[in-house]
């Protein structure tokens, strides 16, 4: 079945993300799409990792546009206008298997939720540096995972599991 998202960027810019053609951004300005289906597939040699899926588009305060794949998230970094992928296949430090969601905190790190407990961020002026801290909620006595995260006005970072919505202290972290 075909899956989708979409978000419409402060900037103005238009961001449609589905399972076939990866992401893809529509820029009003100039009436033109950009498709970044290459730069989403992060190894065209290995066919067990190579997929067009990119879903769970966020947009943080420097209007990178953060999505989940199949083995890992990418950033498209606005500055730069290039897209930075991190494949846990690759890179374990710095990525996660899955990436759940997304949320920004009033410190301006994106937090991204992952399976198996897992909740970490990368920091959101630098986001080539992909995952600089992790954590597990079942250490914290958590069950299950964070399926869905969300930051409030004031920036405090909530997550949803299967049966409980959580506020994380993010001070000390």
């Amino acid at each position: 079945s075909r899956k989708a998202d979409m978000l419409a960027d402060k900037l103005g810019n238009v961001w449609l993300s589905d399972n076939t053609w990866g992401l893809t951004k529509w820029d009003p300005a100039t009436k033109r799409f950009i498709n970044y289906k290459s730069e989403t597939q992060t190894d065209k040699t290995d066919s067990t990792i190579i997929s067009n899926r990119v879903m769970n588009l966020f947009e943080d305060s420097r209007h990178n546009i953060w999505f989940q794949m199949p083995v890992g998230f990418g950033v498209y970094i606005a500055s730069k206008e290039k897209i930075a992928v991190f494949n846990y296949v690759k890179n374990e430090k710095n990525s996660f298997p899955k990436a759940n969601g997304f949320a920004e905190d009033k410190k301006g790190r994106v937090w991204i939720a992952s399976a198996d407990g897992w909740l970490g961020y990368a920091p959101v002026q630098d986001p080539e540096k992909g995952v600089v801290y992790k954590m597990n909620i079942h250490e914290k006595g958590i069950g299950g995972e964070v399926v869905k995260l969300a930051a409030d006005p004031k920036g405090e970072l909530w997550g949803a599991t299967d049966n409980d919505i959580i506020q994380f202290n993010t001070d000390n972290n």
